[in-house]
């Protein structure tokens, strides 16, 4: 928080199964979400997807749904209980039932 706060981009990633036992960006989107208070689901999607894009430089390529950047991009079931569709997407059952890279459903 005190980062966010200071302007310095705080980005989510993963880097090898040393430090995170499943390799998973969304869980690690949804414990930054439970441990700080500060940090609203939109915000902890958007530092999985374009502040990362934007951290490794890659951002005018992919990180969001953009006109010639890659597809590459998950669909998560929304559940309609919920008024914010974000914090849908980090309930701990969430999954993707479909991925797509590069534009290629996988």
């Amino acid at each position: 928080e005190a980062m966010r706060a200071a302007g310095i981009r705080v980005a989510f990633g993963t880097d090898s199964r040393a430090s995170n036992p499943d390799l998973s960006v969304l869980e690690e989107v949804r414990h930054a979400t439970n441990s700080y208070a500060g940090v609203s689901p939109g915000d902890a999607l958007r530092m999985a997807t374009l502040d990362a894009a934007e951290a490794l430089r890659l951002a005018g390529d992919v990180g969001s749904l953009t006109v010639h950047k890659r597809a590459d991009l998950v669909a998560i079931l929304i559940n309609a209980a919920h008024a914010d569709p974000y914090e849908s997407v980090l309930e701990p059952t969430s999954r993707p039932p479909r991925v797509w890279l590069g534009g290629q459903r996988i």
